[in-house]
């Protein structure tokens, strides 16, 4: 991947952004760590260098960052999951017991409703 450059246009810059989400996406699902921590600086990077143009930012660019946000939270999941796999794994070999995070745990109980009246 290369650096952000400062003459990239706004479009180029979000072109790479949404490159890099996919790529961090297919490397959560592959638990690949080396990619998943390239990508993290990736995302900095581009972070960065549009937070240093935010004043050129119009609303397509916004449409398109909104659009990003569901790709941004579905890696987050993947993330969440991928380190849940790997603390898990980890805990096997050393024969620890697997925990649950409270994430994991229903937020409330199954509750039955009678809408009858």
């Amino acid at each position: 991947m290369q650096e952000a450059k400062q003459g990239q246009s706004i479009d180029s810059l979000l072109d790479e952004l949404e490159q890099t989400l996919v790529d961090e996406r297919r490397a959560l699902i592959c638990v690949d760590a080396e990619t998943i921590e390239a990508t993290s600086l990736r995302k900095s990077a581009l972070n960065e260098a549009l937070l240093q143009r935010k004043s050129e930012i119009g609303n397509t660019h916004k449409n398109r960052l909104s659009a990003m946000h569901q790709d941004v939270r579905h890696n987050l999941i993947l993330l969440v999951h991928a380190r849940e796999y790997v603390q898990n794994t980890i805990g096997l070999l050393t024969g620890q017991t697997p925990t649950v995070r409270p994430y994991a745990k229903p937020f409330a109980e199954a509750v039955r409703l009678d809408l009858r009246g």
